[in-house]
């Protein structure tokens, strides 16, 4: 995709953000196996097992 086109597609997106704030909310959702000891959850993909931490901002490395 070329940096014009992705500004035409972003535009409506744009505006309705701007209008209505809460429409740029997305929930994600998941399930994996909570490691404890870790803190961290495995979380399997396609392509593997991803493994998330504790988020930076509550003290983890991600």
């Amino acid at each position: 995709m070329k940096a014009t086109e992705a500004r035409e597609r972003q535009a409506p997106l744009k505006e309705k953000y701007r209008d209505d704030p809460e429409s740029a909310c997305v929930t994600f959702s998941v399930t994996g196996e909570v490691v404890r000891d870790e803190l961290s959850i495995h979380i399997p993909t396609h392509i593997g097992n991803l493994v998330s931490g504790l988020h930076p901002a509550a003290g983890g490395d991600g």
